[in-house]
């Protein structure tokens, strides 16, 4: 099964609405499309073509603790406690089919399927809120202080052109002539 993106099935199909049940091949291997994504969805890799599920076993993970992250929009309704719920049982399921040797590893190493939420996902990665918060007051403080000191620069150079553009208005030089000259500056 595969689910394809919007503008692949735009491009490859030409938005035809019998795509459904269509075969697609993968690397050598017949794919049943089940889905289209919306137009809108948005993915974090970008010009993703398609999506194919990805069975993930005890022995699959082995000893080496991989981490597989899986995005997935929640069913209207359901809680993160009732998806975590749902999950679980398949986690067991999965291991009940698994060799004992499969089973004690998977526990040993912590084999879990879990949902997160994806900001708190994103977050977690930096260690939270804080950094961003850090980070935005330190922008605004630089961005403070080179306004600050732009402009204490200009009025210094001002306040020292002042003479010479008093002279050049006195002998009959135009008021944009002493503009332009001033903003060139």
């Amino acid at each position: 099964e595969v689910v394809v993106s919007y503008a692949f099935w735009q491009a490859a199909f030409g938005g035809k609405s019998d795509v459904l049940g269509r075969t697609l091949e993968v690397r050598g291997t017949p794919m049943h499309i089940v889905g289209v994504m919306p137009r809108q969805f948005v993915f974090p890799i970008p010009h993703t073509a398609f999506w194919m599920p990805f069975v993930i076993t005890p022995a699959l993970a082995h000893d080496n603790r991989i981490n597989y992250l899986m995005l997935a929009h929640a069913p209207s309704g359901w809680s993160l406690s009732n998806i975590n719920t749902l999950l679980g049982t398949i986690r067991d399921r999965e291991l009940r089919s698994e060799s004992p040797s499969a089973q004690a590893r998977a526990e040993k190493n912590g084999y879990v399927i879990d949902a997160v939420p994806y900001r708190q996902l994103l977050l977690s990665y930096v260690g939270g809120t804080a950094p961003f918060w850090g980070l935005f007051a330190f922008s605004l403080l630089l961005l403070l202080l080179a306004t600050l000191n732009s402009t204490t620069l200009v009025l210094a150079r001002q306040r020292e052109r002042l003479g010479d553009l008093k002279l050049r208005q006195v002998l009959g030089a135009e008021h944009t002539a002493i503009v332009r000259i001033t903003l060139l500056e």
